[in-house]
C-alpha cells in the first residue's frame, strides 16, 4: 500500500515541477514581448516628425502672387467745399474730371452747378497713368495689351453757370462769414439788402439799395419754381424787411442781423412766409 502511494504522488510531483516550469516561462514571455526594438523606436519617430511637419506646411499660409504684391492699395480720398470752390477747380485739383467729381456724389449733389460750403465730396480715383500701366488679358494667354488712356472728357458748357443769376449766388457764397453791420454794402459787412445788391452788381445787374424796392425790381415767383439766383423776402411788420439770395435746395444766403455773419439757411427760418422775386 505504501509504495502504491508512492508510486500515484511521484507522478503528481512531477506534474507540479512541470506546472511551475510553465508558469515561469510564461512571465517571461510577455515581458521580453514588450521590449520593442531601437530600429522601430527610431521608425516611429521619424514618422511622428514627418507628419508633423506635413501638417505645418498645411497650415502656413500662401504666399501672395505677384499680381497681389504689386496692385495699389485704394484709399478714399475726400474734399471738403470751402467758399469759391468749383467742381471744376476740385477737379483740376484733384486730377479727375468734374462731371466724375458730380456722378460720385449725386446723392449729395442736386445740380452740378451748385454746391454748397461745408459738404464733403468723395474724389473717384480716376488716374490714366495707372491704368495706362496695367496689363488686361486677351484671348491668347501668352499676349498682353497695354490699355490706352482714356481720351478727355469735352469741356462744360459755360452758359448756365456765367448767367447773372449764378454769378451772383458764386458772388454771396464768397461772402460766407463777414460780419452783419446795418447800412453795411461790402466788402468787409453787409446789410441784407447789401449784400443782394452786391451779388448782383458783381454780374452786372444794377437793382435798389433798400429790401423794399428790391421787392419791386423784379417778376413774382412762386416758392415751388424759385432758381438759384431769386429773391426771398420776409415781411414781418406787415412790410418786405428782410431778404436773402436763394441757392437751391430750400436754402438761401443771406445777413441775417446784428452779431450775426453771413451764412445759408433755410427759407423757412425766419418766423415769417417767404415769397420770391426774379430780377434775372
Amino acid at each position: 500500500m505504501t509504495s502504491s502511494r508512492g508510486r500515484h504522488r511521484r507522478p503528481s510531483t512531477h506534474r507540479v515541477e512541470r506546472a511551475v516550469v510553465v508558469t515561469g516561462a510564461s512571465a517571461v514571455l510577455p515581458l521580453l514581448a514588450a521590449l520593442p526594438s531601437h530600429a522601430a523606436e527610431k521608425s516611429q519617430t521619424a514618422a511622428a516628425t514627418t507628419v508633423s511637419q506635413q501638417r505645418a506646411a498645411s497650415a502656413a499660409p500662401a504666399p501672395a502672387s505677384a499680381a497681389e504684391q504689386s496692385a495699389p492699395s485704394h484709399q478714399q480720398v475726400t474734399h471738403e467745399v470751402t467758399a469759391g470752390d468749383t467742381l471744376s477747380g476740385i477737379g483740376e485739383e484733384h486730377d479727375v474730371h468734374w462731371q466724375d467729381v458730380c456722378e460720385a456724389n449725386d446723392h449729395k449733389i442736386e445740380d452740378c452747378r451748385l454746391i454748397y460750403p461745408g459738404q464733403e465730396f468723395v474724389i473717384p480715383k480716376v488716374n490714366a497713368k495707372v491704368a495706362a500701366t496695367q496689363p488686361r488679358s486677351s484671348d491668347s494667354a501668352s499676349s498682353r495689351t497695354v490699355a490706352a488712356a482714356p481720351a478727355p472728357a469735352p469741356a462744360p458748357a459755360p452758359a448756365a453757370a456765367s448767367s447773372p443769376a449764378q454769378q451772383a449766388v458764386d458772388f454771396a457764397l464768397q461772402q460766407l462769414g463777414k460780419p452783419y453791420i446795418w447800412g453795411a454794402t461790402g466788402p468787409h459787412s453787409y446789410d441784407c439788402s447789401g449784400l443782394i445788391q452786391a451779388a448782383y452788381g458783381h454780374a452786372d445787374v444794377n437793382i435798389p439799395r433798400v429790401t423794399t424796392k428790391q421787392a419791386r425790381a423784379g417778376t413774382p415767383v412762386a416758392l415751388s419754381q424759385l432758381r438759384p439766383g431769386d429773391l426771398v423776402l420776409f415781411s414781418h411788420r406787415s412790410h418786405n424787411d428782410h431778404v436773402g439770395l436763394y441757392i437751391g435746395n430750400g436754402k438761401m444766403i443771406h445777413a441775417p442781423k446784428s452779431n450775426d455773419v453771413v451764412k445759408i439757411s433755410d427759407i423757412h427760418s425766419q418766423g415769417a412766409t417767404p415769397h420770391g422775386v426774379r430780377v434775372a
